[in-house]
């Protein structure tokens, strides 16, 4: 909360986007004689893309900037054709950073967090500890190319220490190539379970 806090404090003050004919984003500098914005070279601008890698950090700038387009009764909003060309130097706003521009920059953030969120839930491991490798992208049976490599083979995580268990899977195991005892009622041998893809 005090992260989301001090963010909305900081774009609402200006920092880094700069507000709408107020202050100055950061990156730029007010030419004394002129009194135009000129970019700073050096990394003073890195701090705008950093930010805008939060998608709530734009949507804050953009409402702070509607909100300065229809401050007074004078003032006729913002309509969808002046989604970029509103925010100018002149007006001290940094045309890489105007609500058109976000609109397209949230797609992107979608997509490509919608990419990561779907990688990590594979990559990392799930209730039952079970994950996937991290280049589980790449192999052809996950685009359900090929045939998936399958271990057939039994795995004693645990042995048994009962002695009942123990009694009762050794009855078992010698039963395994005998014939059917005539006075069981029920006896079920070889169960297995086939798993397709598909869900089918």
């Amino acid at each position: 909360f005090m992260v989301c806090f001090i963010v909305y404090f900081c774009i609402s003050a200006g920092v880094p986007y700069g507000s709408y004919k107020g202050t100055p984003p950061i990156g730029f500098t007010t030419n004394i004689t002129t009194g135009n914005l000129t970019a700073l070279s050096g990394g003073a601008g890195a701090l705008s893309p950093l930010f805008s890698l939060l998608p709530p950090s734009m949507l804050i700038k953009a409402i702070a900037d509607m909100g300065a387009l229809s401050f007074s009764t004078k003032d006729q909003g913002l309509r969808f054709a002046n989604a970029y060309a509103y925010c100018t130097l002149e007006n001290t706003c940094d045309p890489a950073y105007s609500i058109g521009t976000f609109w397209v920059a949230w797609l992107v953030e979608y997509i490509l967090y919608s990419i990561l969120a779907l990688y990590f839930e594979n990559v990392l491991p799930d209730a039952m500890g079970v994950r996937k490798a991290p280049w589980y992208f790449v192999t052809a049976s996950y685009w359900g190319v090929g045939s998936p490599n399958v271990i057939d083979k039994v795995e004693v995580l645990e042995a048994s220490t009962d002695e009942d268990v123990i009694a009762e899977e050794q009855a078992n195991h010698q039963r395994a190539n005998q014939p059917f005892d005539e006075s069981l009622a029920i006896e079920i041998r070889g169960l297995r379970q086939t798993f397709s893809r598909g869900g089918k």
